[in-house]
């Protein structure tokens, strides 16, 4: 009999020690300096896709749209679309995207450049949310991953990957808004960075490490956000019972720890926007409040009576887009918009 019990004593011990090393490596990681694991050192952008067409936005705006690919050296592939106002003396072809900037360059009307970091439409569909887009460079970008894996449910094989697509963010949103700011149709010291949703937690470790780099952005808003990735995604995931999703929670939020905005907060310059929902369920109020409360000034709150922003929910949108571009005016980074 003492023999039979040898071999699930064993399995049990090796099973202990296995969850206890892989538990002991992932508390790990959270003492580890965010930034070394966001910089990228010596990565640079090449750009490998560029195509340009021209565009109507749903308010009748004539735009020039472009589609723009980069590659980088152990930072991922980056995928942006921009939206800039079309040259009214250069008719609509692939060539008004440039002519666009020159034209702009030398009248002396150096466009503002505002990045959209958003949740569920990401690239040209985060661009087509916005009714109008004004006289600005507005970028959508594209996250470097599969957005039905990271909102559904990922596989333990996948994990790395996402970490390492999701930890490549900060650095490849910081770099390729430097590579649009240097553009002369573009104002240097006008640009924004707006996220929205999901978007809204890569935004502290983004402006930071963009302000580490010497190319900040000179305001930020940060929509329907919280701190504490662990708390978010034990509310959001569809996990059970409690123990197990508290569980999953932790260890998916130890993996991508670099970018939890707790840790960069208090370090991301202003003038910052939050904006949060009241009866926000996928984000509830402490951490929408935690937040807001860890960012130094200047900052604004503005805690609205609805739910979570939602694309099916175009009131609602529309209402938290017309802040943002009212706040940005006030900022002095975008013209007031036209009826």
């Amino acid at each position: 009999m003492r023999a039979r019990r040898v071999v699930p004593l064993t399995v049990a011990g090796l099973l202990a020690v296995a969850v206890l090393g892989t538990v002991a490596g992932l508390a790990a990681l959270r003492w580890r300096d965010p930034m070394a694991a966001l910089r990228h050192d010596g990565a640079r952008l090449r750009l490998v896709g560029d195509s340009a067409y021209p565009a109507v936005t749903r308010s009748g705006e004539r735009r020039v749209f472009r589609d723009l690919t980069f590659e980088s050296d152990g930072a991922g592939t980056v995928r942006i679309t921009t939206s800039r106002p079309a040259a009214a003396s250069t008719a609509d072809t692939a060539d008004t995207a440039s002519t666009a900037s020159t034209a702009a360059a030398e009248a002396g009307e150096a466009l503002p450049l505002v990045v959209i970091l958003a949740g569920l439409r990401t690239g040209r569909e985060s661009l087509d949310v916005v009714p109008r887009h004004g006289r600005v460079l507005m970028v959508g970008y594209a996250y470097p991953y599969d957005r039905e894996t990271w909102y559904q449910r990922a596989k333990p094989a996948q994990l790395p990957a996402i970490r390492r697509a999701v930890l490549d963010v900060p650095w490849q949103v910081s770099r390729v808004a430097a590579w649009l700011a240097a553009d002369p149709g573009v104002d240097p010291h006008r640009t924004a960075l707006l996220g929205y949703s999901f978007g809204a937690m890569f935004v502290p470790a983004t402006q930071r490490l963009a302000a580490e780099s010497g190319h900040p952005f000179q305001a930020a808003i940060l929509a329907f956000g919280g701190a504490d990735i662990g708390a978010l995604l034990e509310a959001n995931l569809d996990v059970g019972p409690a123990a197990a999703r508290r569980a999953v929670a932790w260890a998916a939020a130890s993996l991508l720890d670099p970018v939890e905005p707790a840790h960069h907060l208090p370090h991301t310059p202003g003038p910052l926007l939050f904006i949060r929902g009241a009866s926000d369920r996928q984000v509830p109020a402490p951490l929408s409040a935690r937040m807001a409360a860890l960012a130094p000034e200047p900052k604004e709150v503005v805690t609205l009576d609805a739910g979570h922003m939602n694309p099916r929910d175009p009131a609602l949108t529309e209402r938290v887009v017309g802040l943002s571009r009212s706040w940005l005016a006030r900022q002095g980074l975008i013209g007031e918009p036209t009826p």
